[in-house]
């Protein structure tokens, strides 16, 4: 079933081991592909090791640059538009 190894990641958090960058020790870092509207793909990765409390979150950039981007203009004229 082709369809499914290319949504591989997409909208689930997929968890692998890893060693903790401080301590060195067996722990796991969870990693999610998702879409941000108007702007692109993008890898959310977290990471929690329960041995030292060491803490790591990460947003990178995944995907092609896009060849165009998107312009959002707001024209606030008065307080009554914030």
């Amino acid at each position: 079933d082709n369809n499914n190894t290319t949504n591989l990641g997409k909208q689930e958090a997929l968890t692998f081991p890893t060693a903790c960058p401080h301590c060195r020790k067996p722990t796991e870092t969870k990693m999610c592909v998702t879409n941000i509207p108007h702007f692109k793909e993008v890898i959310i990765m977290s990471l929690l090791c329960e041995h030292c409390g060491y803490r790591s979150n990460e947003i990178k950039g995944g995907g092609a640059i896009p060849k165009y981007g998107t312009k959002t203009t707001l024209h606030v004229d008065s307080m009554q538009d914030l």
